[in-house]
């Protein structure tokens, strides 16, 4: 079978899977529906259901969830998948997208911050203190690995928050957070061949 008929046959697998997910997505808003269908692509070019889930590390059925846009990925999974279907995470971000809500809803724990008290703003601080500390000292960052370490970062301030709604209290914290990043960057500097963060 010529690679013209394989490009044929995933593109049909990929139809088809839109076709039989799409009734799911009818209530979903335009971010969580488009994620959920770029999803549904990046499973099928990574070999199909239980391919993608393993190299995700997730259930099957989990794995459904964030086709039918019922949950979206955390950032390590999709990167995963991303890698398992060949595609570059930044490849699925529409260009300009920066850290806008339709990224932060991406990136940031679905199960903890599934609801409307996502604070752009303080990730989009967070992204600009990783670039900052890393140009600081010297260390290159692909635009994928600053989604997913904002992503982190704001992820350990909600881990340590008494009420992770609380956006004075995340932005309270902030301090703390520029130190953590200090320590990982010099852990990161200390290791042989340092100088930049791999995609």
């Amino acid at each position: 079978m010529g690679e013209n008929d394989n490009s044929k046959k995933l593109a049909s697998k990929i139809d088809a899977a839109l076709i039989k997910y799409r009734p799911q997505h009818e209530n979903l808003g335009q971010a969580e529906k488009s994620l959920a269908e770029q999803v549904i692509a990046l499973v099928e070019k990574a070999g199909g259901r239980a391919a993608a889930a393993e190299k995700m590390g997730v259930g099957a059925t989990t794995l459904d969830n964030y086709r039918a846009g019922k949950t979206q990925p955390k950032i390590l999974e999709l990167i995963a998948l991303c890698e398992a279907a060949g595609v570059a995470l930044s490849d699925i971000f529409e260009r300009d997208a920066g850290f806008g809500p339709d990224t932060i809803r991406v990136v940031v724990s679905p199960e903890r911050f599934a609801g409307p008290e996502l604070f752009d703003d303080l990730f989009a601080e967070i992204g600009e203190m990783v670039a900052d500390l890393h140009k600081s000292a010297g260390l290159s960052l692909t635009r994928n690995n600053e989604y997913r370490l904002a992503a982190e970062g704001y992820n350990r301030l909600t881990d340590r928050a008494f009420d992770p709604y609380n956006l004075e209290e995340l932005r309270s914290m902030l301090p703390w957070l520029r130190v953590s990043f200090k320590r990982d960057i010099e852990q990161q500097r200390s290791k042989p061949g340092s100088g930049k963060h791999s995609a």
